[in-house]
């Protein structure tokens, strides 16, 4: 939770300090979907189904894409993204579900998949090159991949 309020922060405070036009995307009952892009190229998707789904996107730099599907109740996406050429995706389908994403560098790409309930996930990329695949299937699972 501290890495998606850190990450939250982040972006209102870059939002707040720049010029740049935001993207702010707002869903349905109960959902909420906030988009923040700077820089040039980026690229970014949300969908949502159901209810109390969350979707934060931040992205800084150039060529970024962020991808994020949620079905159910309960799920929590996070993925933010700073330098060049970054590739994120995320799917959850169930509730209670929490995923997040942060990239730094350049050309990292992480794809973060969950199904069932309860699962958390966190996938942290630093520097060049780097590329992770997580996917859980079931209850209470945790996965954490951080590479430097």
């Amino acid at each position: 939770m501290f890495f998606k309020s850190a990450l939250k922060f982040a972006a209102v405070v870059s939002f707040a300090a720049t010029t740049t036009v935001a993207n702010t995307a707002h869903a349905g009952w109960f959902n909420t979907s906030n988009i923040y892009q700077f820089g040039v190229a980026n690229s970014a998707g949300g969908a949502q189904t159901g209810s109390w789904n969350h979707i934060e996107m931040y992205q800084d730099g150039w060529g970024n894409t962020g991808i994020a599907a949620q079905d159910g109740n309960g799920n929590a996406t996070v993925i933010g993204q700073s330098g060049y050429g970054h590739q994120a995706d995320t799917a959850q389908t169930g509730n209670c579900n929490i995923s997040g994403i942060a990239q730094f560098g350049g050309y990292n790409s992480a794809t973060a998949e969950q199904v069932g309930d309860c699962n958390a996930q966190a996938v942290i990329q630093m520097g060049y090159g780097h590329s992770s695949n997580t996917t859980q299937v079931g209850t209470g699972n945790v996965s954490v991949i951080v590479q430097y």
